[in-house]
């Protein structure tokens, strides 16, 4: 795991923990592994990088320790779960839907990711929002609602299935679907895109927490037709 630390006070600590994918014994460098890498290392000196951020970063293997790696990383209570994944498509994508089923699986009736669970949860983060303040920073971005059935689709249910119940205290999740063609998106324009991702999520994060200040605790992210686990 590498991390990038910067000043902060004791009252006001912000973090963010933001994971690629790779396949257990699969070494091959995909798109959003160069994405996470350049941000990681250019953090520092980018603009707009939200200030008192503490940001940590990893690939996540899918293997028997992914989903304890993920619920390690989760106790650790960060504000904001950022999953990069490739994608075939021109234009950055923000996953709406996680649908509750285990990579790649494609048969008519997949086996579920998390037996007992709902067949798929909306995201509880302000999507629309997010692709406004992409455009501002000059990349478009689209909002999507048919997931592939990938790893970063797997991260991304177990993540808020786990959160779903304690809005207040669960981190903003996003799953971010990067150009695999470098003429779509360089990889400059990539980084900065999860830049302003990243300081819109802070924003948010901010504004949840005065209205957690003013109003009684809301409901956690939804499962899709209402069904609770």
């Amino acid at each position: 795991m590498r991390a990038i630390v910067r000043p902060v006070g004791r009252g006001d600590l912000r973090s963010a923990w933001i994971a690629a994918f790779e396949t257990l014994g699969d070494r091959s460098v995909q798109r959003s592994h160069l994405v996470l890498d350049h941000l990681t290392r250019s953090a520092r000196t980018m603009r707009g990088f939200p200030p008192n951020l503490r940001l940590n970063a990893r690939t996540l293997v899918y293997g028997p320790s992914f989903r304890r790696t993920l619920d390690r990383a989760l106790a650790r209570n960060p504000d904001i779960v950022l999953f990069l994944d490739d994608t075939h498509r021109e234009e950055l994508r923000l996953e709406r839907l996680a649908l509750n089923r285990r990579p790649w699986e494609e048969a008519l009736a997949p086996r579920p990711l998390v037996a007992g669970a709902p067949a798929a949860y909306f995201s509880p983060v302000p999507l629309e929002a997010a692709c406004k303040a992409l455009g501002r920073s000059g990349i478009r971005a689209q909002i999507s609602s048919r997931p592939s059935p990938g790893l970063g689709n797997a991260a991304f249910f177990a993540t808020l299935h786990r959160t779903y119940r304690r809005l207040d205290e669960a981190p903003l999740v996003v799953l971010v679907g990067i150009p695999i063609r470098s003429q779509a998106l360089s990889l400059q324009e990539a980084t900065r895109a999860i830049v302003a991702l990243l300081r819109c999520l802070a924003g948010a994060r901010a504004a949840q927490r005065a209205r957690q200040n003013l109003r009684p605790q809301l409901p956690g992210s939804t499962p899709v037709a209402g069904r609770k686990a």
